[in-house]
């Protein structure tokens, strides 16, 4: 059964769109409240942002931009929710199992982040160059 973060109350899944659209957000406002690595990942991301408006980048380049920017932040929502499924199954408890699901998880945000910062490079660098 899918529960919302607010809502105690519902235990059965959402009926329409706008209240799964709602959830979702809560949920996203939720990481961004509480995950000190999201509110960098969207202050790089505008960063980010404001440096391709600057340099004029293309349109291949800006594809490139957007999908790093959202998978870097798609990532971090996803480590967000293994950890706290992972903390709630092991009971806020230190078990071997749940340290390598969350450390699996960690590590999958640093690989996404790292392939962001490869294709930054790869368009920014020849920009700075020049």
């Amino acid at each position: 059964m899918i529960m919302a973060l607010k809502d105690k109350k519902q235990i059965q899944k959402n009926r329409h769109f706008f209240q799964s659209l709602k959830h979702a957000v809560d949920g996203i406002l939720h990481v961004l409240k509480v995950e000190r690595n999201f509110k960098i990942d969207i202050i790089v991301s505008i960063i980010v942002i404001i440096v391709s408006f600057y340099y004029k980048i293309s349109h291949a380049e800006w594809l490139w931009v957007i999908f790093s920017i959202f998978s870097v932040i798609i990532a971090e929502v996803a480590n967000t929710s293994i950890e706290t499924v992972v903390d709630l199954a092991a009971d806020f408890k230190y078990h071997d199992y749940a340290k390598y699901a969350k450390d699996t998880a960690a590590g999958f945000v640093v690989l996404t982040a790292m392939m962001a910062v490869i294709i930054g490079a790869i368009i920014f660098i020849p920009k700075f160059i020049n």
